[in-house]
C-alpha cells in the first residue's frame, strides 16, 4: 500500500526566529494519532504489519509554512494478498514548536 501524504498550513503571528546558521527555528512533532481499519465500510479489529508516521514543516516565509504530514500503515502480507477490499483512516495530531521574534 503506498504511503498517503498531504500538507497543512501553518501561520505565526510573528516571525520565526533564526539561529546562527540562518535555520528558522522550528519544528514539528506527533501529538496523537488514531488509525482505523475498515472492510467494506465497516470498522474492523485488524493485525497490523506495520505503521509509520512522518511529519517535517517546510517554511513558506518568514512566518509562515507547512506541516507535511506522510502516513502509511500496512497489512500483513497474507492478508493483503487474500483481499484487497480493506481500507484505512486515520486523524493525526501535531505540535508545530517554533521560536518567534520579539514584538518591536
Amino acid at each position: 500500500m503506498e504511503a498517503f501524504e498531504t500538507k497543512e498550513p501553518v501561520e505565526f503571528r510573528h516571525k520565526i526566529r533564526v539561529d546562527e546558521r540562518d535555520n528558522r527555528i522550528v519544528d514539528v512533532a506527533l501529538r496523537s494519532f488514531k488509525f482505523e481499519v475498515l472492510y467494506n465500510g465497516a470498522v474492523e479489529d485488524f493485525e497490523i504489519g506495520g505503521q509509520e508516521i512522518n511529519l517535517r514543516f517546510e517554511g513558506n516565509g518568514h512566518d509562515s509554512g507547512q506541516v507535511v504530514l506522510k502516513a502509511n500503515l500496512r497489512p500483513h502480507k497474507k492478508v493483503a494478498a487474500a483481499d484487497a477490499s480493506w481500507q484505512f483512516k486515520g486523524q493525526v495530531e501535531a505540535l508545530v514548536i517554533a521560536e518567534l521574534e520579539p514584538l518591536k
